[in-house]
């Protein structure tokens, strides 16, 4: 399982930073985890929320 934090997200969801975290308030995007003092996602979360969301982003 491979983990993403906030800047490797944006590399892959064409959103802002305050986007992603907008949605994540919302329950529009998942949710991430908090490893010690580090935010991180699911990379198979990010994924499955871009071929929902965006399937012709690349």
């Amino acid at each position: 399982m491979k983990l993403l934090r906030i800047k490797q997200v944006l590399e892959n969801v064409p959103v802002s930073k305050s986007t992603i975290w907008k949605w994540v308030k919302e329950d529009k995007f998942p949710a991430p985890q908090k490893m010690g003092c580090c935010t991180v996602w699911k990379e198979e979360d990010v994924q499955r929320f871009i071929d929902t969301v965006f399937p012709d982003h690349s």
